[in-house]
């Protein structure tokens, strides 16, 4: 017997690559069938007892969100930035970073934010990750959480796996979130 169910979510779809336009200029109430989530909880990998700056750049905001909506506890301030104004439309009352506007990343953002005893949750672009690595590294508690084209989603293909300290580990199966110490190549 199959059953099937129907759940509704929220996508924050940037509109690059075949798939992601097709969402993205899809007419509202369309209906998909998505796999998914991959790979490890962020709450598997972090510190509970510590608090965190979440960071994020563009698309890489979205996970970050759901993160603070589920554990507000754990959230000591949020660095979300965005290239251009266009975001602002898109997330109405949440307080964004918009760098064309002064100049200012995210990462230069959550600077501000950061103080010794905090951890920080990162997710974007990969400058943005190289940024944050070189300036926090040693400190305890950060974590950036990967991108990457994800083929069987099961661990199976490899197309996803990166080297780390202990190894090559799977972005959509040990990931997405990594230890920075874990992650030599971004530091």
């Amino acid at each position: 017997m199959l059953s099937t169910s129907v759940y509704g979510i929220e996508l924050f779809v940037k509109s690059e690559g075949r798939v992601r336009e097709k969402l993205s200029y899809s007419p509202f109430d369309t209906v998909f069938e998505v796999r998914g989530p991959y790979g490890q909880p962020y709450m598997g990998k972090v510190s509970p007892g510590r608090r965190y700056v979440l960071v994020g750049g563009g698309s890489g905001c979205a996970p970050l969100m759901h993160f603070a909506e589920q554990h507000p506890d754990l959230v000591a301030a949020t660095a979300y930035g965005f290239r251009t104004g266009d975001a602002g439309r898109l997330l109405p009352g949440t307080s964004i970073q918009i760098e064309c506007e002064d100049g200012k990343s995210a990462a230069e953002f959550a600077a501000d934010l950061w103080k010794p005893g905090l951890g920080i949750i990162a997710c974007g672009p990969e400058p943005m990750l190289r940024l944050l690595a070189e300036r926090y590294r040693g400190q305890p508690d950060i974590y950036v959480s990967l991108e990457a084209r994800i083929g069987c989603g099961i661990g199976t293909c490899l197309g996803c796996s990166i080297p780390t300290r202990s190894g090559p580990q799977r972005i959509c199966h040990e990931g997405p979130l990594f230890a920075l110490e874990e992650l030599p190549w971004l530091m």
